[in-house]
Parts: C-alpha cells; structure tokens; sequence
C-alpha cells in the first residue's frame, strides 16, 4: 500500500473518498463535481485505486467506483498510530524540559537548597 499520508495530501483526492463514502458513482459523476479535467479525475482515482483505497467495478461500458472499508480503517488506524507516536515523543520531551528547567538542571534545584 502506498504511503497514506501522500495519497491523503491531496484535497481533489479527500474529496473523491468523501463523495465515494455517500456511495457508489462513475467516473462521469465525479468529474462533474469538480472544476478540473476529466484525465486529471482518472489520475486521481488511479491514485486512490492502486493505494487500495477504493474499488472499480465494471458494468457494460461503465466503471463504478466505491470506497473499500476495510482499507480504510487500516489507513485511519495507522495513521492514528503514527500521530500518537508523534505526540508521545514530543510530550516527552516537554516533560523532559520542565523537569530540567531553563538552565538543563533538574527543577527541584533551580532554587540552589537542594
């Protein structure tokens, strides 16, 4: 699976997912929701597609594209994952900080009595 976070980056893509949520349409009704071209929509969905995001599935002559769940909740579970592992390394090192205080000594000793 392609990285999450590139595939997510882009707004025209987080709205196809958005639109593809609601439920299943063709290529025709997502590029008429938006103000760029037909082959960029298709460029996007191919994005979305080869990341696993979403499915294809044809129907005579045309192909109706939907959202896969269960991808999803994968992504949206290793992107919580990696967030929290940001968040936990940068608490920590304001933890750190306030412990050592300005001066890098520990705050219990900024007042030199202990």
């Amino acid at each position: 699976m392609e990285d999450v976070f590139r595939v997510l980056s882009d707004a025209v893509r987080r709205r196809i997912l958005q639109r593809l949520a609601a439920g299943e349409c063709t290529q025709s009704d997502l590029v008429g929701m938006f103000d760029i071209s037909q082959p960029a929509v298709v460029k996007h969905l191919k994005v979305l597609k080869r990341a696993g995001l979403i499915r294809e599935r044809r129907e005579g002559r045309y192909c109706y594209y939907s959202t896969d769940e269960a991808a999803l909740r994968d992504a949206y579970r290793r992107i919580r994952e990696e967030m929290e592992a940001m968040m936990d390394q940068r608490l920590r090192r304001l933890k750190d900080f306030v412990e050592r205080g300005k001066d890098g000594r520990p705050a219990d000793h900024e007042d030199g009595n202990g």
